[in-house]
């Protein structure tokens, strides 16, 4: 796995640890399963947000979750 996502898996672990007090092993657990399931999140997470139901104006390839 490149340094890169491993950088975010700890970047993204390390804020959920703190935010939500949780202890290591439960925050990394959470940010691996954030950065695996990283399309099938986001398609869920615009549904959430989206005001009007049905397909949104921005496709799935227009939505990032890490740049």
């Amino acid at each position: 796995m490149p340094n890169k996502q491993l950088a975010i898996v700890m970047h993204l672990s390390w804020e959920i640890q703190k935010r939500r007090k949780y202890d290591r092993a439960r925050s990394l657990t959470y940010a691996w399963s954030f950065l695996f399931n990283e399309d099938v999140f986001k398609y869920y997470r615009r549904l959430k947000q989206s005001s009007r139901p049905g397909p949104g104006k921005s496709g799935p390839a227009l939505l990032t979750l890490f740049n």
